[in-house]
């Protein structure tokens, strides 16, 4: 576990470093992988309890208290995929590559909505910059999870000392339920 977390907090601050980092092309509508996203998506994986919902919680602060705009866009953003990931990954198989993909897809959408929700709450309005910013960046945070998580899943397995066994059946639990369902 302590692994688990020394990892999230590096992936953490690469990600806050790269999201925050000024744009390399003189355009808005590229966007960023939303690092956010790719480690709720890890979390909830892995830590299926209310300590995974508590980590998810913080890193959404952490992300916010990086933005300096709002405190709790993220955060909420975080818990809510936390319970969506908890419940869908019970009914797909969503460790495999073409999953993550899907699911980070999905998330980043969801994510996205619900800073929406807080934005508008406080009435900011985007338009159709943020519409087609937010595709670009759910489609690089597609695009970047399988990579990004399953190098935390192969990190943290190998970082922790686990057993070949339990390697195995970490990364098969979604499988077997899959199949005697």
């Amino acid at each position: 576990m302590f692994g688990v977390i020394i990892l999230l907090i590096i992936y953490s601050v690469l990600g806050i470093f790269i999201q925050t980092a000024p744009p390399i092309f003189d355009t808005d509508l590229l966007a960023k992988p939303d690092f956010l996203v790719m480690l709720v998506i890890f979390v909830s994986l892995t830590i299926r309890n209310v300590n995974g919902l508590i980590l998810c919680f913080v890193l959404g602060l952490i992300f916010d208290l990086s933005s300096t705009v709002y405190l709790g866009p993220n955060a909420a953003g975080a818990v809510f995929s936390f319970m969506f990931i908890h419940y869908i990954s019970q009914k797909i198989f969503a460790e495999h590559f073409s999953g993550l993909f899907v699911l980070g897809l999905i998330i980043s959408f969801l994510k996205q909505s619900i800073c929406l929700i807080f934005f508008y709450a406080f009435d900011i309005s985007f338009g159709t910059y943020r519409l087609i910013g937010g595709i670009s960046e759910a489609a690089f945070t597609a695009i970047f999870t399988p990579l990004v998580v399953l190098s935390l899943f192969w990190l943290s397995t190998g970082s922790s000392g686990t057993s070949a066994s339990k390697k195995k059946k970490t990364l098969s639990r979604i499988v077997s339920k899959h199949r005697t369902s």
